[in-house]
């Protein structure tokens, strides 16, 4: 009687650890997609995503870095904080919510021209992911709210 009782702590603490592993392994997946959206930008190139975003945020990706080859920028951006806020993990999804600070600015591909405004914003940033093939990968990334600290007074979407 005394093994039953220890074999219930014991998978109910196996489980826990399989999905602490799996919120741990969400997180590491929006870090590596964070990294490889700065890499994307900065080389027009989307390429190394494939990996870490599904078809749908690649779709996204592809037409955001379309729209800045078009007027001939390259974004340059910077991670300058993340933490995880919440992080729910099941079978096959997961959602990671994130606190972020970025840096980022538009350079013209022109050298002669000068560089965009630089925003710097705080973002509450929500990531669905999804497991294909034993990994994770970002399905969709959206913007919940930011906070511009840069320029001064900057309110998107307001007329400057």
């Amino acid at each position: 009687m005394t093994r039953r009782w220890l074999a219930v702590p014991l998978a109910a603490g196996l489980s826990l650890t399989a999905c602490h592993r799996e919120e741990r392994a969400a997180v590491a997946a929006v870090r590596a997609y964070d990294e490889a959206v700065i890499a994307a930008y900065r080389g027009n190139d989307i390429s190394a995503m494939r990996e870490l975003a599904t078809g749908e945020e690649l779709d996204r990706l592809t037409v955001l870095l379309g729209l800045k080859r078009a007027s001939r920028l390259t974004m340059m951006a910077e991670l300058q904080r993340f933490e995880t806020r919440k992080v729910e993990a099941g079978r096959g999804t997961a959602t990671v919510t994130t606190e972020e600070r970025w840096r980022y600015f538009d350079r013209p591909d022109d050298p002669t021209l000068p560089s965009g405004d630089t925003f710097l914003a705080d973002m509450v940033l929500e990531y669905s992911l999804v497991k294909d093939g034993g990994a994770w990968k970002v399905r969709k990334a959206r913007t919940l709210s930011s906070h511009y600290l840069e320029p001064k007074g900057y309110q998107p979407g307001a007329t400057r």
